[in-house]
């Protein structure tokens, strides 16, 4: 259970920061982006991943949470609509070329949500 808070806690800590910065508090969002970057780097030695398929898990675990959470986040922080779609990021991008309905990206956000927690709960 730990791996999979300490990963919503870092999407989270991830989001806020981009939302501020973006928001134009780059003061704090700066310090949260370090406190996730440093976050990142010593969580998997922290909670015990020794070999590389816990670590490859915990990568496809934290890249599953992060894109059904992170855009959500970002926008509540950054006072944007809850499924506004922005025109710089990839993921962004790849939404409005499919023309993908809200109903539907959100569809996709839960199952991504659904797989990337349960892989932390199964195998870490």
């Amino acid at each position: 259970m730990i791996p999979l808070l300490s990963i919503l806690f870092l999407i989270l800590l991830g989001a806020t920061a981009d939302g501020l910065n973006f928001a134009d508090q780059k003061t704090i969002g700066h310090a949260l982006e370090a406190v996730e970057i440093l976050g990142l780097m010593t969580l998997p030695v922290i909670i015990g991943l020794k070999k590389w398929k816990p670590i490859i898990l915990f990568v496809v675990a934290y890249t599953l949470i992060r894109f059904a959470l992170f855009g959500y986040i970002f926008n509540a922080v950054s006072g944007l609509p809850w499924d506004y779609i922005g025109v710089v990021d990839p993921v962004d991008k790849l939404m409005e070329l499919f023309k993908a309905p809200a109903h539907g990206i959100l569809f996709a956000r839960v199952v991504f949500l659904a797989a990337g927690v349960s892989i932390p709960i199964k195998y870490l």
